[in-house]
């Protein structure tokens, strides 16, 4: 599952650096959150981390202190490219596929 999720964060990388706004370097901040990985019961869950709201990102808005503005409230909404990450799981689902489905034939090998 390693290789699957190196290539989701790959994709996510290059989404984020690619579709973010440069300006004030998010997108060079944001590309490198990291994905973390987990098993649960019926698949793989994929974690952001990082120190923005990244589900807020992934539905298309980033909260931000304005410039030159340092009180309480002085925060804006910008609205982003929505699905950065989605969009990177979409790209290496076929990767991840292959992965699963070998790795599945490895184990129904050692019992046969």
């Amino acid at each position: 599952m390693g290789r699957g999720t190196r290539n989701v964060e790959e994709y996510f990388r290059v989404n984020a650096r690619d579709r973010m706004p440069k300006r004030g370097g998010f997108a060079a901040e944001y590309a490198k959150a990291k994905i973390k990985s987990s098993r649960i019961a019926y698949g793989v869950r994929l974690t952001v981390v990082s120190p923005h709201d990244a589900a807020r990102i992934e539905r298309g808005r980033l909260r931000h202190p304005r410039f030159g503005h340092t009180g309480p409230g002085d925060w804006s909404d910008t609205r982003v490219p929505p699905d950065v990450v989605r969009d990177a799981v979409v790209r290496a689902d076929a990767e991840i596929t292959r992965e699963v489905n070998a790795a599945l034939h490895r184990v129904m090998g050692e019992r046969s």
